[in-house]
């Protein structure tokens, strides 16, 4: 009822002030396969055009076949699924608990600022190759996912490891896919960064097309007043095509 009522006030109350600017993302509650099918087909009645999953579809720890059902109708509804950073559900409760258990016995905090700068390039990677060496995009070929809000420098170093281990390891992994693993990539993912000058110079190798410029407003890595400033550094001698479609038309379309 709470993630209802929070999709209900994003899309009625929020995003109504203005729709050719404000798109707002359903949330997907973590009840189970049914309650994730059923609110993301109720927010998309409602006119909502996208979703934010915080656990597997399923409420599984780990992908598997029992989340196809949320994907296909992902798919059918034409509605990307985002992820923010990494999945906070199951998994991030455990992670919690096993973190609190260290800490009862005497282990030492944890500086916040190891989390905050490689959380996402730690997570954001296990996630794409779960999903890709799952076999779901040649279940699902137009299901898009998005990762929000960490960064693309790291995706053509993990692209290449994908392939790598799977000519190696496929065959005693039982892992076949229709298409070597990197190619999922430019028909199935997006990302979204903040602050990665490194990112947009290797842009090529990436895709364009799959990169989204983001801020964070209103938390700390929100770079407003400086948006103009920080978005011109990175666009230095990147063709105005690419960079209108990274700055707004790739969320756009």
């Amino acid at each position: 009822a709470g993630v209802q009522a929070y999709n209900n006030w994003l899309h009625q109350e929020f995003c109504a002030v203005d729709r050719t600017r404000l798109v707002g993302l359903a949330l997907i509650p973590n009840i189970g396969i049914e309650g994730s099918i059923a609110e993301l087909r109720r927010t998309r009645e409602m006119g909502m055009r996208g979703c934010t999953i915080m656990a597997w579809p399923s409420g599984g720890m780990n992908l598997s076949r029992d989340d196809d059902p949320f994907w296909a109708e992902a798919e059918k509804l034409g509605m990307p699924v985002s992820i923010h950073v990494r999945l906070s559900g199951k998994e991030g409760l455990k992670g919690a608990i096993a973190a609190g258990a260290l800490a009862g016995k005497g282990a030492a905090p944890i500086n916040p600022l190891v989390t905050m700068s490689t959380g996402a390039v730690a997570d954001a990677p296990k996630l794409l190759a779960e999903m890709v060496y799952s076999g779901m995009f040649d279940r699902f070929p137009a299901l898009r996912m998005v990762f929000g809000e960490v960064n693309v420098g790291w995706v053509p170093l993990v692209l290449e490891s994908m392939d790598d281990h799977y000519a190696r390891d496929r065959i005693w992994t039982h892992t076949e896919l229709e298409r070597m693993p990197s190619t999922y990539w430019k028909t199935n993912f997006a990302a979204t960064f903040i602050i990665d000058r490194f990112g947009i110079r290797n842009r090529d190798l990436i895709g364009p097309e799959t990169i989204l410029w983001s801020t964070d407003y209103p938390h700390h890595r929100c770079d407003w007043l400086e948006s103009q400033h920080i978005i011109q550094e990175h666009m230095q001698g990147v063709p105005a095509d690419e960079a209108a479609a990274m700055c707004a038309g790739n969320a756009a379309r």
